[in-house]
């Protein structure tokens, strides 16, 4: 009777303990994926009625806390408190330049070490309106806009290829306008 005692008590203590153990693993993980999620700063880590309160900073942008611990199962197990801040941290800057630039299509931007670059063609309102724009960014030192051509420039292009036009006959295109300068025989 002590020996099934002792070996119910052992049991009991193993499952507890491994239980215990697996619960402290989730919510490391947990802490592990929001200290990885870019535009979440983890300040500090509570506990308040069997609860874990998580408190930091979390950018607009950034992944949803509760997601991820949904994710890993802890629910009614953890809280947040996460004051608002505008994170700096590069794939946030590139996910804010994107949305505030209103990037057309045939435009990619990347972003290294604080320059952001666009690479492509697009219209030149939209390129006259981003070297403006740009600047109010944060995180964004530097905006590269070196190798974007506007439509301008292809219709340009075109248009010389086309008319082949002799010396002394100036090409210009601005949007709207096509102008054609100078004497020809």
């Amino acid at each position: 009777m002590l020996f099934v005692l002792l070996m119910m008590t052992l049991v009991s203590a193993f499952y507890w303990g491994a239980n215990r153990f697996r619960e402290q693993n989730r919510f490391n993980n947990l802490h592990a994926a929001l200290e990885d999620s870019p535009g979440i700063v983890v300040i500090e880590l509570t506990q308040k009625n069997g609860q874990r309160i998580f408190k930091g900073l979390r950018d607009p942008l950034a992944v949803d806390p509760e997601a991820l611990a949904n994710n890993l199962g802890l629910t009614a197990d953890v809280a947040f408190s996460m004051m608002p801040y505008y994170s700096i941290d590069p794939p946030i800057v590139l996910e804010r330049a994107n949305r505030a630039l209103k990037v057309p299509e045939g435009i990619q931007l990347t972003l290294t070490e604080g320059v952001l670059k666009a690479t492509g063609s697009a219209p030149s309102q939209w390129l006259n309106k981003t070297r403006e724009t740009a600047a109010y960014i944060a995180g964004i030192e530097r905006f590269d806009l070196d190798d974007v051509t506007t439509d301008e420039d292809k219709l340009l292009h075109e248009v010389i290829r086309v008319l082949n036009p002799p010396v002394g006959i100036q090409v210009d295109v601005t949007p709207g306008r096509l102008q054609i300068m100078g004497r020809a025989p």
